[in-house]
């Protein structure tokens, strides 16, 4: 907010909520009051009877949720396996090589995958190199780690 005519602003909190569950009516009135406390405390004055103008207004809401377990998103050990869709030539250390290419989201619980191998998903592709291995958690989450560490192994 900023009175009309200068070229500094300020940012004005206006809570909806004192936080105590009282709503706080956000009339002309109080816009005002809160900008020229805040101005004040700013600039050491304040003008009154000058225009007001809001430039922007910045809204946060925090609300509270019922909790989500995330195990809910993986891929259950029933539900598919853990076969490549296909193959690619992947050019590596100087010549082509048959790579499998995996669904990253149809992946089971426990699925291990030893690379050379690739990962793809809708917003990514994820490249295993050899010596790595990839294990699929109990969250679904795609955990890589050179083959020598196999997590629970």
């Amino acid at each position: 907010m900023l009175y009309i005519g200068q070229t500094h602003t300020i940012a004005v909190p206006l809570m909806l909520d004192g936080g105590d569950g009282d709503a706080v009516n956000l009339s002309r009135a109080n816009t005002r009051a809160a900008f020229e406390t805040v101005y004040e405390k700013t600039f050491g004055r304040i003008l009154p009877g000058a225009a007001l103008k809001v430039l922007n207004f910045r809204v946060a809401v925090i609300g509270v949720r019922e909790k989500f377990d995330l195990a809910r998103l993986a891929v259950s050990t029933e539900a598919t396996n853990a076969l490549p869709r296909e193959t690619r030539s992947v050019w590596i250390d100087g010549s082509a090589h048959a790579v499998p290419v995996y669904e990253r989201l149809r992946l089971p619980i426990g699925a291990i995958i030893k690379g050379p191998a690739l990962f793809e998903q809708s917003d990514t592709t994820v490249w295993l190199e050899s010596g790595f291995v990839a294990q699929v958690d109990a969250l679904g989450n795609l955990l890589l780690s050179r083959a020598l560490r196999l997590l629970n192994a």
